[in-house]
């Protein structure tokens, strides 16, 4: 039985945020700019934030300027006051911008204006003649430690599923039960002790005896694909074998 290749460690389940605040100008981002008259400005404004910045203004291909086929990106920056135009702009590429941050960037906006966009969907909305760059960096920090710590729940959570599945196959399991088969799967065929299995298995529970125990996993049992294993290792714990 083929396993995948992946190493699934404590590290990894904590998944912290891995983008510090000093380093926010290596951010790549896409600017969409409006040829109005707020349009040198806002240049000016948000280039003092970035290096990797790709400006253009507003057209009629926007979409193969949000694409990522050529080189990928984290932030998409619409700048400009014509809301309607922006709204439309969003909609029509939001298949294309829905996993990046989402920024508005505006002059001289109501509360009525912001609160527009930011229920529309935008991350956030900047007014260059009311922040200053250092908030709005920030603002970014914050909002890029969110989309970051949310990718590597994300991506965990399909390690997890893929690691169950192959183990489990279609078999229904549990909270619980995902619990103890990924500890047991983390060890990678060495033993879990039963005081470990005991401890992860109470959290949020009344602790579990070792008669328990032992028909909680042999439940579990029922549930795996053939070749695959859990051992009792007399007085010590349990292990997970598989071919």
């Amino acid at each position: 039985m083929s396993f995948i290749n992946t190493k699934l460690n404590d590290d990894d389940l904590k998944s912290s945020p891995s983008h510090e605040g000093g380093d926010i100008i290596n951010l790549n981002v896409r600017f969409l700019n409006a040829n109005d008259k707020f349009r040198k400005k806002r240049s000016i404004w948000i280039n003092g934030l970035f290096i990797k910045l790709k400006e253009r203004s507003f057209g009629y291909c926007e979409s193969y300027f949000f694409s990522s086929c050529r080189d990928s990106y984290d932030v998409v920056i619409f700048g400009g006051n014509d809301i309607p135009r922006i709204r439309r702009i969003f909609v029509e590429n939001y298949y294309l911008i829905n996993q990046k941050i989402k920024i508005c960037l505006v002059s001289n906006s109501t509360p009525y204006d912001r609160a527009e966009l930011l229920m529309f969907g935008f991350d956030d909305v900047f007014d260059i003649l009311r922040m200053d760059t250092e908030e709005a960096r920030a603002r970014i920090i914050s909002i890029y430690r969110r989309f970051r710590y949310n990718y590597e729940i994300s991506k965990i959570g399909k390690i997890k599923k893929l690691i169950i599945y192959k183990i489990c196959g279609e078999s229904r399991i549990n909270n619980r039960q995902e619990m103890a088969i990924t500890a047991l799967y983390k060890k990678n065929k060495q033993v879990v002790s039963y005081q470990t299995l005991r401890q992860i298995l109470s959290q949020d529970h009344n602790d579990i005896s070792m008669g328990a125990l032992k028909v909680f996993i042999c439940d579990i049992r029922k549930k795996l694909r053939p070749g695959v294993n859990i051992k009792a290792i007399n007085s010590i714990g349990y292990m997970l074998d598989y071919n």
